[in-house]
């Protein structure tokens, strides 16, 4: 079992599966494939597509699911947080991305640009999910979870991942009372 630091507000037991069918080997992929099938959710949005490996695969486990994934594919020598992004292969991670996930036609929709500018062009309540995994600072988990938590209806759910980073795990203990964790530090909170 993962062992995270102590939160600065008490989590409530977990509400969602802290285990997967895939075991504690599962990865984050396996884990949102999971609660897409459990929820029956059709319309999601991941944030941070790097080689697209993540969509690729929860839009392969789940045939009626339609999913935005948005990168900017850039350098970000200013950003505060854990990565700067500098000296990524940016190019061939949008290539790898866009060849991955071209043979999904329709269900998948690959947008270059800034997380919370893309946010601004989604109507609030449309989609039954949201999966944090771009920029892992404080400043831009707190932005996005801004940005993004409108654009989930009711009874849907923002996700993410690596918890355990300082930054991500400092702005969902302020912002996502009564988050859950799960394998491979992916993190939930019900909207």
């Amino acid at each position: 079992m993962i062992r995270y630091p102590p939160a600065r507000i008490p989590i409530p037991p977990p509400s969602t599966p802290t285990t997967t069918r895939f075991g504690s080997r599962a990865m984050r992929w396996h884990i949102i494939a999971q609660l897409v099938d459990e929820n029956d959710w059709l319309r999601g949005v991941e944030i941070g597509t790097a080689d697209g490996r993540c969509t690729e695969h929860v839009l392969r486990s789940c045939p009626r699911l339609g999913m935005v994934t948005v990168d900017p594919w850039m350098p970000q020598p200013e950003n505060d947080g854990p990565e700067d992004w500098v000296g990524w292969p940016h190019g061939d991670h949008e290539a790898t991305a866009r060849a991955r996930l071209a043979p999904f036609g329709p269900r998948c929709r690959v947008i270059k640009g800034f997380s919370v500018d893309v946010a601004a062009t989604v109507r609030d309540g449309s989609l039954d999910f949201v999966f944090l995994d771009g920029d892992h600072s404080e400043v831009g988990v707190r932005a996005d979870i801004a940005a993004w938590r409108p654009k989930i209806r009711r009874g849907g759910a923002l996700v993410g991942h690596d918890c355990a980073w300082p930054g991500v795990r400092a702005a969902i203990d302020d912002l996502c009372l009564g988050y859950w964790i799960g394998p491979n530090d992916v993190w939930g909170v019900a909207v």
